[in-house]
């Protein structure tokens, strides 16, 4: 491991998901008693579809000081060599197992206008493709698979393009979605996402002025956009 090959000898704890809150109030005693821990996981960075937001954000309520040792990130290491645009994206971490999930949560992402990230075990992967030319359309994407390591392997190209070459891998794959071209579906929407947004938004304190300059609804149109605003504010 890393911390042998650096001669680093000190306990350690396992901490992982099943046991996150039970293995949590040991840890947080321990930072009380002003020792100095480190979170660290196997690869990526913690709290990024990894453990870590219990213990970090009950620190935060005790007063405990955290600090961000910056390390690799699957996400932002497959943005920057992708060529998709990266001012705005969204991650999703890992995509629902199940179906009906699965295509909800496709649903409410394919209006976006925004790149979008996720996660894949290697195992589901064309499965998972297969869903998202249904539901998104053939799509530019990109998949990457061990990022920085000898076998290193990158694809971009059109969805149906990877899968007729695609074969089966193993370990955690990144894939990279482009997203949609607002100028090519003017009519193109989904109204259970613009309800979804239009409540976040209003509980934010938006106005309906603020709301239409969002990017995420400039493929609605004004009036319709402003009937589904009064229908949210009416429930």
């Amino acid at each position: 491991t890393i911390l042998e090959k650096y001669g680093i000898r000190k306990p350690l704890i396992s901490y992982y998901k099943p046991k996150e809150k039970t293995k949590s109030k040991k840890i947080l005693e321990m930072l009380e008693e002003g020792k100095n821990l480190a979170l660290i996981t196997d690869a990526g960075t913690p709290l990024i579809s990894d453990p870590g937001s219990i213990i970090v954000s009950e620190a935060h309520e005790r007063g405990i000081k955290v600090i961000s040792i910056p390390g690799p990130s699957s996400v932002t290491a497959a943005l920057s060599i992708s060529g998709f645009a990266g001012d705005k994206f969204i991650f999703e971490g890992f995509l629902p197992k199940k179906k009906g999930e699965l295509e909800k949560r496709l649903s409410l992402i394919k209006s976006l206008p925004h790149t979008i990230v996720f996660f894949v075990p290697g195992r589901d992967l064309k499965n998972i493709l297969q869903f998202i030319l249904k539901h998104l359309g053939n799509r530019k994407i990109c998949i990457v698979r061990e990022l920085t390591k000898y076998y290193e392997e990158i694809k971009i190209g059109y969805i149906e393009e990877i899968l007729d070459s695609l074969v089966e891998s193993k370990g955690e794959i990144t894939v990279i979605v482009e997203g949609i071209a607002i100028k090519d579906v003017k009519n193109s929407w989904d109204e259970n996402f613009i309800r979804k947004f239009i409540k976040n938004k209003m509980q934010q304190g938006f106005s309906f002025k603020d709301v239409v300059k969002f990017e995420e609804v400039a493929n609605v149109k004004r009036n319709q956009l402003y009937k589904i605003w009064q229908e949210v504010k009416d429930e």
